[in-house]
């Protein structure tokens, strides 16, 4: 599962995100073997995309408190991060994965 970390306008439909994931990312969300997990920009609501053989599927996540965990990538590794199955449901439950680090001087 591939999540986008670019926060998303999450109004479109399934189309103009599996667009935005060929298009930006690379990610061919059609071929069936990919998972693809936009964020809004308010962080309290996410899109899972995929497809396989029978059709698309569309789920929406909304977080009744919180929000999602907004996850910093290296300029050089594009805007998508990959996610354990475990990691993958932790961030959907508004579960942080990272640590904040903070300064000790």
């Amino acid at each position: 599962m591939s999540l986008v970390v670019t926060p998303t306008d999450l109004r479109g439909s399934f189309q103009k995100l599996c667009s935005i994931a060929q298009t930006m990312m690379n990610i061919d969300v059609m071929s069936g073997s990919e998972t693809v997990v936009f964020i809004s920009k308010s962080a309290k609501l996410c899109k899972i995309i995929t497809a396989d053989e029978r059709g698309s599927v569309v789920i929406v996540r909304r977080l009744n408190k919180g929000t999602f965990e907004r996850i910093m990538v290296k300029v050089e590794d594009g805007s998508a991060q990959l996610l354990s199955v475990y990691e993958q449901e932790q961030y959907l439950n508004g579960i942080r994965l990272y640590e904040k680090c903070s300064r000790y001087w």
